[in-house]
């Protein structure tokens, strides 16, 4: 998550690098059925048809507003997502990634998404209603970022419970919030370069890098490259 975004959890500052030539960001996906979205284009619903026919039709659960009661269920999931891509072994990690802190972050985030401003917080929760997952949206703070611009600040679903279609429920409705909070054309989202996982996911709902970099130090002393996935919404 962008530092210096509301609902961001950590602090350092990126040093960002965007495109050299700004435009409409381009991204290309082979799509998640055999026919090919248009360019750049969101195409969630049918990632999310692909998905439930990946699973016989039992992608359960829902996705909803969060609560401040989830904030705890939010803070270890989103814990346990970093702890997996940075490694938990990494010197500092365990105690940088307090479950306090984090827990009292999404609790801010949460109330601030409550509000009448351009802020969201979904939660996905199991067969059980338990929280599995959950999604942060807000404007784009980026330099380059403006009206039309939205960004998915956070994605993340439980190691445990990933593969089942809760991401790209948690997608389609980030996206449907973005053009309704801040009438979205696009949607954008950071992504660490090591996490291969997720730009795949993105790839085939549609994003692709659109130029734009950025390098921030975690507190464990960890650099972290990302780069900003982009797609149009439709």
């Amino acid at each position: 998550p962008h530092p210096d975004h509301p609902v961001a959890q950590l602090p350092p500052t990126p040093i960002t690098r965007l495109p050299s030539a700004p435009g409409t960001p381009v991204a290309r996906s082979p799509g998640c059925s055999a026919s090919r979205p248009p360019s750049g284009q969101l195409h969630v619903a049918r990632c999310l048809a692909t998905a439930l026919r990946r699973h016989n039709g039992q992608v359960p659960n829902s996705v909803r507003p969060a609560s401040v009661f989830d904030a705890p269920a939010l803070a270890a999931i989103h814990r346990a997502n970093w702890l997996r891509l940075l490694g938990p072994d990494l010197p500092g990690l365990q105690t940088t990634l307090d479950a306090a802190g984090l827990t009292q972050n999404w609790g801010n985030a949460i109330n601030l998404s409550a509000g009448a401003g351009p802020y969201a917080v979904f939660v996905a929760e199991d067969a059980d209603g338990s929280a599995v997952g959950f999604a942060a949206l807000g404007p784009l703070l980026d330099p380059d970022g403006g009206k039309g611009a939205a960004e998915l600040v956070a994605l993340w679903v439980a190691p445990e419970h990933q593969r089942a279609g809760h991401g790209s429920r948690l997608l389609e409705a980030a996206a449907d919030a973005a053009r309704r909070l801040v009438q979205a054309t696009r949607l954008s989202h950071w992504v660490a370069r090591q996490d291969i996982f997720r730009q795949r996911f993105l790839h085939s709902a549609g994003f692709g890098a659109d130029g734009a970099e950025r390098s921030w130090q975690a507190p464990t002393g960890e650099l972290i490259d990302e780069a900003r996935w982009t797609a149009a919404l439709t």
